[in-house]
């Protein structure tokens, strides 16, 4: 199986972050620098989500939190993927609201869901 544990990121890196000041990325892929799922399942959401028109990074500045960590076991086939989500693409930051963006984002991370479901990790476990 893969689990998906999506988050949302400050659009610019805080003072106290790996990334202080820095416009950050559209979704950042944290796979717990590859030990919570297979490569695979990695480049596979990377190159959805590119498709899908977002710029995406791996793991900086987040690699995956606790339920990344902690249920991401592809040697028993599950398999964990944190994304995390600029708040940019769907709120005001500021004032901590909706955007204008959200409804799309929703519709694009739905076809971005119902793309990762037709993947199937155990091909990826004996590789290609």
């Amino acid at each position: 199986c893969v689990l998906i544990d999506c988050h949302s990121m400050p659009s610019i890196g805080g003072p106290m972050d790996q990334d202080p000041g820095l416009r950050r990325v559209d979704m950042v892929l944290g796979d717990a620098h590859g030990t919570s799922c297979a490569p695979a399942v990695t480049e596979t959401a990377e190159r959805i989500l590119t498709s899908l028109g977002f710029a995406v990074a791996r793991n900086l500045p987040y690699a995956g939190g606790y339920t990344t960590r902690h249920y991401g076991q592809p040697h028993e086939g599950v398999h964990a993927l944190q994304v995390e989500i600029n708040r940019a693409l769907y709120m005001d930051e500021r004032a901590v609201a909706r955007g204008p963006g959200l409804p799309a984002l929703a519709e694009t991370l739905a076809r971005f869901v119902e793309r990762m479901v037709r993947f199937d990790p155990k091909s990826a476990e004996n590789g290609p």
